[in-house]
């Protein structure tokens, strides 16, 4: 027989299948991006936007008297419009931002997005204000409204680095690696909400670029991304936060 022989297993565990791989590489990505934005001295902003109430099943402890029948694909659908809208309004306005954004579901499968965010520093408050603006525009006078349905953090370089302050969001929906506590709830819940049900199955994880940014941000992953780095010994653990290289 000519050609190579490799055993599936192991190309499992070095490919992005590999949930550490996986953690890894986008680790990698979020790390490219903040360099490039340190680098071009921009901020880092960390959203949080979720739906109304009347798209989840509970509230609290109970049955939500709001819910409206909507399933968790329908929520992450009005996200989805609700961001393409601000993104919308970002490009008309001029303002260039570019990051990742995580899904993940609350207790009842509806699902939230936490948003990290670089941009000029003196674009911060007017692309925080148009976020905000999209994401009450639906029901944004109900009850736990300006509580719970929008969230804006800004990153403080003395505090800890971006990439750190997303690294638990990004363990906990993929292998749940360095959380100090059992996963397994945890990670059923999320490859469910990712893989699972009819009513799930969408992205958990995406990058987002404007135009202006792309070759720089590419460029600055590129430079973080060393093969040799993925190519560790399947059972080596690789770290959620810090310097990956």
């Amino acid at each position: 027989m000519k050609g190579d022989v490799l055993n599936l297993a192991e190309v499992l565990k070095r490919s992005v299948a590999n949930p550490a791989v996986r953690r890894a590489e986008l680790m990698v990505r979020l790390r490219g991006f903040e360099d490039y934005a340190n680098g071009k001295g921009h901020t880092a902003l960390f959203y949080t936007i979720t739906t109304p109430s009347k798209y989840h099943r509970t509230s609290g402890a109970g049955l939500n008297d709001k819910y409206q029948d909507y399933t968790p694909r329908d929520a992450q659908a009005y996200l989805c419009d609700v961001w393409a809208r601000i993104r919308a309004k970002l490009k008309r306005e001029e303002l260039n931002v570019y990051g990742f954004r995580v899904a993940e579901p609350h207790h009842d499968g509806t699902p939230h997005w936490h948003i990290l965010l670089f941009m000029p520093a003196d674009q911060a408050k007017s692309v925080s204000a148009i976020i905000r603006d999209y994401a009450m525009q639906e029901d944004g006078t109900e009850a736990g409204a300006d509580k719970h349905r929008f969230e804006a953090v800004a990153i403080k370089s003395d505090k800890g680095s971006a990439t750190g302050y997303i690294a638990k969001y990004v363990s906990k929906n993929i292998d749940g690696f360095g959380l100090g506590r059992p996963a397994m709830p945890l990670l059923n819940q999320q490859t469910v909400f990712a893989h699972g049900l009819p009513a799930g199955g969408f992205v958990s994880f995406s990058r987002l670029v404007a135009h202006r940014w792309v070759c720089g941000v590419n460029y600055g992953a590129l430079k973080l991304h060393r093969m040799d780095y993925l190519r560790k010994p399947a059972g080596q653990q690789m770290p959620v936060t810090g310097r990956l290289i």
